[in-house]
């Protein structure tokens, strides 16, 4: 996985050529550890975000056609929100004891490690589904 200037990136395919909201509507329903995936339109195009971790950290998936990317959004975290005001900061309210629980966990670590953490097995839980 490249980590270049705090950004760390995978990219992953699926068996099926899903466009990303195709790929949403697959995985939005697994058991995440930290919260549920979210779908939106982000400036010039879609991605699937998670819950930020601190205000500038945020895991992004983005691609179609069968090849995608997991990444850490080094973008202020709240974008994501904002560009989809359909959900209220309360839908939020979910992921707040996990996260409260991992920095308690990894206190001593970066707010990017944690998400680097969280991409690896977020990532290990959409390749389990055998798309």
């Amino acid at each position: 996985m490249p980590n270049i200037l705090g950004s760390k990136w995978e990219n992953f395919k699926t068996k099926n050529p899903y466009s990303l909201s195709e790929l949403y509507e697959k995985i939005k329903d697994a058991d995440y550890p930290y919260g549920h995936p979210r779908f939106t339109h982000h400036v010039n195009k879609d991605i699937i975000f998670f819950p930020p971790i601190g205000k500038f950290n945020q895991i992004w998936i983005d691609g179609g056609n069968g090849k995608y990317k997991i990444y850490n959004s080094t973008t202020m975290a709240t974008l994501g929100e904002i560009a989809d005001n359909a959900f209220e900061r309360a839908l939020w309210s979910d992921v707040d004891a996990p996260t409260q629980e991992l920095y308690k966990k990894y206190k001593t670590f970066s707010n990017r490690w944690i998400t680097y953490k969280m991409m690896d097995e977020i990532l290990d839980i959409i390749v389990k589904m055998d798309l």
